[in-house]
């Protein structure tokens, strides 16, 4: 599969997912007031759900849409380009429910993006990554959760 991402220096990356299905590139992210779904009984798992699906996910950095679409594995996706002391830092936002911004668009530090979903995966979260000076074409497989060749 052919996106946008080039394979290179990756800030974030090999730390366990939020339910520990073990190392892959990124931050696995749920809100606060919600926890692992491990021992909770369904009408728990249920009210968390909720909590998370009404969860909107707001822009880390200022920066341009370099991606904004699906990705196999990582379901909706939203790729942000920012400058930040002379290097370009992507910030890959996956899994979302909706997505609210455009490719091209300028986005600022705050400005909501989308809404956390489960695109592409089973439990509900935001999966977030930071690529340090990406360029080119390349393959990014999340169905293994690294970066192929």
């Amino acid at each position: 599969m052919n996106t946008p991402f080039q394979p290179v220096p990756i800030i974030t990356q090999f730390f366990t997912g939020a339910a520990n299905r073990g190392l892959h590139c990124g931050i696995d992210l749920i809100p606060q007031g919600t926890g692992f779904y491990r021992g909770i009984s369904e009408s728990e798992k249920d009210a968390q759900n909720k909590k998370r699906l009404i969860t909107e996910i707001t822009a880390c950095i200022e920066g341009k849409v370099s991606y904004s679409g699906w990705i196999d594995g990582a379901g909706l996706t939203v790729a942000i380009d920012s400058e930040l002391e002379e290097q370009i830092i992507r910030t890959i936002y996956c899994h979302l429910s909706e997505i609210y911004v455009n490719i091209g668009s300028t986005i600022y530090e705050g400005e909501t993006i989308g809404r956390m979903g489960n695109s592409g995966c089973n439990d509900i979260h935001l999966h977030l990554t930071f690529v340090r000076n990406p360029s080119g074409e390349a393959r990014f497989s999340f169905s293994d959760a690294n970066l192929v060749d």
